[in-house]
């Protein structure tokens, strides 16, 4: 059995291509180059298996959000970032109603 494979029972229908991973955020945030976005690169080279849980996404979130609030001036160029931010809010929903 896969290492991560404890994580697919808490979604209905869903198998891990369709979870958040390192390399997804990876790419969404690499060409940012804020002190919030090597944070959180660190954090997921350091700290995150490949499919973060529940609760390092919750770390993500906020530190997205952190640079959002720092930096944003609502010009396309935050696009990417605030759709990884929308992606990982969703999948943190989806884990958390799945969990009840």
């Amino acid at each position: 059995m896969k290492k991560y494979s404890h994580m697919v029972r808490f979604f209905s229908g869903s198998n891990q291509s369709d979870l958040i991973n390192q390399k997804t955020i990876n790419e969404k945030i690499k060409s940012y180059g804020f002190i919030e976005c090597g944070q959180i690169q660190l954090f997921l080279k350091n700290v995150c298996d490949i499919y973060p849980g529940c609760s390092e996404l919750k770390y993500i979130r906020d530190k997205l959000k952190e640079c959002l609030s720092n930096h944003d001036n609502q010009s396309d160029y935050f696009e990417s970032m605030r759709s990884i931010l929308f992606d990982i809010n969703e999948e943190i929903k989806s884990r958390i109603s799945a969990e009840i």
